[in-house]
């Protein structure tokens, strides 16, 4: 795929910073973020879609037979929300005790989103690791949270940036930024500050050429 491609699918912004051409990007190959360590477990269920956490799907079934269902594999559940998915010409998830997007015909409940005590202690390095157990509502927090990100990923809210000179070269690049436009543009920023330009180096050098070709300067006689 050309540049001129790639802009025209992805680009989201261009703008100058320091000096250095800022440009933002839809990230065309986000990495889930189900994908890395997690205090919560997305377990849903849909007729079409495989969503959450692929290896926890689970059948329609009511909080009372979740929190059995964990029982049974020796574990105990420490914070749970309902998982409920707007579907309708794309989709978007949310947590909660009740549906948030009112729509009986788009929209209901796929799952459960829920920690678990063990998945607790392997956050926190191992049950013996003495660090305090947070409270039922900071892993309510966590779960919310944790949906919130793979929520962007499902719309297509994850973003990179790349930065060049003044004539053209690529200083930096990074990509898979969740949390928002204003979040990466901060980093995007950061890193224009933060970058050497080539042609700067390049100038310097011609210069430094030119002084030696022209040698000194001739004395004049009296």
């Amino acid at each position: 795929m050309t540049s001129s491609t790639f802009d025209r699918e992805y680009l989201v912004e261009k703008f100058e910073h320091a000096g250095r051409t800022v440009k933002i990007f839809r990230d065309p190959e986000p990495m889930s973020p189900r994908d890395y360590d997690n205090w919560s477990t997305l377990a849903c269920w849909h007729r079409r879609l495989v969503l959450g956490d692929e290896e926890k799907r689970i059948e329609p079934m009511s909080l009372e037979t979740l929190r059995e269902k964990i029982a049974a594999e020796g574990d105990e559940i420490l914070a749970v929300l309902a998982l409920y998915l707007y579907d309708h010409s794309g989709i978007t998830m949310r947590a909660g005790d009740a549906n948030p997007f009112h729509d009986r015909w788009d929209s209901g409940q796929v799952g459960w989103g829920y920690v678990t005590r063990s998945n607790v202690e392997k956050m926190m390095g191992g049950a013996e690791s003495g660090a305090s157990v947070p409270t039922a509502e900071e892993l309510t927090r966590y779960i919310r949270q944790e949906v919130e990100a793979y929520d962007e990923y499902l719309t297509g809210q994850v973003y990179g940036y790349s930065v060049k000179g003044r004539e053209g070269e690529t200083l930096d690049d990074c990509w898979g930024f969740y949390g928002g436009l204003e979040y990466v543009r901060g980093e995007a920023k950061e890193a224009a500050e933060n970058s050497d330009d080539p042609a700067d180096a390049r100038d310097v050098a011609e210069m430094a050429a030119r002084a030696t070709y022209a040698g000194p300067a001739a004395e004049v006689s009296p």
